[in-house]
């Protein structure tokens, strides 16, 4: 009778630890995607022709953070993904 409980208790811990996973891959996914990042990505998607991805790497968005030092166009903000997954 005592095998119950154990079995019991190793589902509940891989369940959490199933659970946890889940929830840090969650997290990680949406958390490093701002606003600004999602909407370039929306436009490069879009983009058909050369001069059209162009037109999107000097598009800088409203969200990307107006007249401050940050702001970034939709071409910076690529580069700064691509190094970082370079790296």
């Amino acid at each position: 009778m005592t095998l119950m409980p154990e079995l019991a208790r190793r589902f509940g811990a891989t369940l959490v630890i199933v659970a946890g996973l889940a929830l840090a891959a969650w997290l990680f996914g949406t958390t490093y995607t701002t606003e600004a990042a999602r909407e370039c990505y929306r436009r490069y998607r879009s983009a058909r022709t050369a001069a059209d991805t162009a037109a999107v790497e000097a598009f800088v968005p409203a969200s990307s953070g107006g007249h401050t030092p940050e702001v970034r166009s939709c071409g910076s903000l690529r580069q700064a993904a691509r190094w970082f997954v370079l790296r």
